[in-house]
């Protein structure tokens, strides 16, 4: 009797560990996420649910910096799904979305990737930044804009100069992409009201990432600067890409 039933429970335990190992296979790469934070100033009807969803997975893929992969699929809060991928600096966003019983076909939009920042933001392509020496463009996803600048000259420089909205201190921040041999003791020199700071940084380390130089005053309007410069024998190149300056008082 007892063999009888160990075997039914079993035969139940095995069957249930067999549909959940097939439910896993089906949701393979679906990734449920809390969306609401990325809701606010999208228009929502029934009519245009679609490109919705799609506006979505612009956000969604600018605010979590996602870099080049195979598209993902996010179950959204409500049970539509958007699948996002980026690919040559550019967001690709799939939406299939419910609309009363039916569901709509499917819609995609592009856009470019560029993720919205506080402060001020200087670009290697804004009027606000310079180079000195030989300077050569080129693209990465994980680049401000998807476009940053790279030198390999002794000397060679490249500046920001933002024009501050208000007199006070500014966290100070700079960023680059990846790169096969980068500099690794890059000197940064900040030019403030204060007088003027060098700081180094391993640019083989946090690519995408805004890394912070320190908190420096300026004054109101273009006062200020920040000066990346190539040294030589420090890796095969010295990046530059975007510096952000974000007011803190």
């Amino acid at each position: 009797m007892f063999l009888k039933l160990f075997n039914s429970r079993g035969a139940v335990f095995l069957g249930l560990i067999l549909v959940l190992s097939i439910c896993a296979i089906l949701t393979a790469g679906l990734v449920s996420t809390n969306t609401s934070d990325f809701y606010s100033g999208v228009a929502f009807s029934s009519l245009n649910q679609a490109q919705y969803l799609a506006e979505f997975g612009l956000r969604f893929a600018r605010a979590q910096n996602l870099p080049d992969a195979t598209p993902r699929t996010y179950i959204l809060d409500n049970g539509d799904t958007v699948e996002i991928s980026v690919s040559n600096c550019t967001v690709r966003s799939t939406a299939l979305a419910r609309s009363g019983s039916p569901f709509e076909s499917l819609r995609e939009i592009e856009g470019d990737y560029i993720r919205p920042e506080e402060g001020v933001v200087v670009d290697d392509a804004d009027a606000g930044f310079s180079v000195v020496g030989s300077w050569t463009e080129t693209t990465s996803n994980l680049a401000y804009a998807c476009k940053f600048v790279y030198a390999s000259v002794d000397g060679d420089t490249a500046s920001w100069n933002p024009v501050f909205p208000q007199t006070g201190n500014y966290e100070v921040y700079v960023r680059w992409p990846l790169w096969s041999n980068p500099a690794t003791n890059v000197p940064y020199t900040i030019d403030h009201s204060a007088g003027t700071d060098t700081v180094r940084l391993d640019q083989s380390a946090d690519a995408g990432d805004w890394v912070l130089l320190g908190t420096f005053p300026f004054n109101a309007g273009a006062t200020g600067t920040v000066t990346v410069t190539r040294e030589a024998g420090d890796g095969g190149a010295t990046m530059a890409d975007a510096a952000k300056f974000l007011w803190v008082g």
